[in-house]
């Protein structure tokens, strides 16, 4: 046998490496015996986990005919009111971003999950003694037990939620709440955007109203100076009136002339009287659109399709085999290679 650094002789034949191995079976079997028996115990243990299920798909069609009629009520609105880039990009908003999407997004924000843990009592319990901060990471913790994956076409999309928790009934009660809270929250913000747009279109409305009666007001005041009384057609008839006449005259032939520059030559009474009209003006489409906001949070809206009944658990006792396995594969090598160890080390002290 020659005398080399390696532990293992590499002139060893292979009936001599078998030999060695059958001469150490008994401690290949302990060996792997006691470490599947103890990651076992060790797992066992452990809380079992189960995987809680349900499907969340885009609603069908006779129910999207309801969002039809709120796309064409804010394209309505938005064309009475002379909608403006702004407000183009609220509409973009809420017509891009399907009810499922935002369903989804508002699900996995994970904040309903986590009001839900905080009221949980054996939550409580166990958070009870930590820090507000800790409290927060393992309440984040928990929740990042929900996940969620994609499927279907663009078109059709449909999402399958998958919550892994210890109690299967405890986790479809929680994952029904949470469904049902973020079904509240979309429905909340999704008025609520409604309701700012009519809010800031209102605002623009208005502010435009006191830009144009303070113009007008600027215009009456022009109006009096003149002693304009009532639409002046030309400015002929201010010739002989005033010295400023001239410059008027001279701002009546410039390429700049427009009726709206010259709003006091159609006198003081008329000035006054649109004023009147803008301060006591109705905007109808404004209070229409409020109204048909109220309207819509009375009409049953199905945000999204899924069945609390259909919600499925199932264990996940494939990780413990597929742990067992793999222990049991390490430690057959590491007690063949204990043995081939321990065989050489008693041939060298032989030899």
């Amino acid at each position: 046998m020659k005398n080399n650094n390696n532990l293992i002789d590499p002139d060893m034949d292979l009936v001599g490496f078998l030999t060695a191995i059958w001469e150490g079976k008994i401690k290949i079997i302990l060996i792997v015996f006691f470490s599947v028996l103890v990651s076992y115990v060790y797992y066992s243990k452990q809380p079992k986990l189960f995987n809680t299920s349900i499907v969340v798909k885009q609603i069908q069609y006779k129910e999207l005919v309801k969002f039809f009629s709120i796309k064409e009520l804010i394209n309505e609105f938005n064309e009475s009111t002379k909608v403006t880039t702004e407000d183009q990009n609220t509409q973009s908003y809420l017509e891009s971003i399907s009810a499922l999407e935002r369903f989804v997004s508002e699900v996995m924000d994970y904040e309903e999950l986590i009001s839900i843990f905080e009221k949980n009592e054996t939550i409580k319990k166990e958070i009870s003694k930590l820090s507000k901060k800790d409290q927060q990471k393992l309440l984040f913790s928990y929740a990042t037990s929900l996940t969620i994956k994609k499927k279907g076409l663009k078109n059709s999309p449909e999402y399958t939620l998958n919550f892994v928790w210890h109690d299967p009934e405890e986790a479809k009660q929680i994952l029904d709440k949470a469904l049902e809270l973020s079904k509240n929250n979309l429905e909340n913000s999704f008025f609520n955007d409604l309701k700012n747009l009519q809010k800031v279109r209102k605002s623009q409305i208005f502010s435009k109203d006191l830009i144009q009666i303070e113009y007008l007001k600027e215009q009456s005041k022009i109006s009096k100076a003149l002693k304009i009384e009532k639409n002046v057609k030309s400015g002929g008839d201010l010739v002989e009136r005033d010295l400023f006449i001239e410059d008027i005259l001279g701002f009546l032939n410039s390429n700049i002339y427009d009726n709206n520059t010259l709003t006091f030559l159609r006198g003081s009474k008329a000035i006054e009287e649109e004023i009147n009209i803008i301060k006591n003006r109705k905007h109808v489409y404004l209070e229409k659109f409020e109204k048909e906001i109220d309207n819509l949070r009375e009409i049953d809206l199905k945000w999204v399709d899924y069945n609390i009944l259909l919600m499925k658990s199932r264990p996940l006792g494939t990780a413990l085999r597929k742990n067992l396995i793999i222990i049991m594969v390490v430690s057959l090598m590491i007690a063949v290679f204990f043995v081939l160890l321990s065989n050489e080390f008693k041939h060298r002290k032989i030899s």
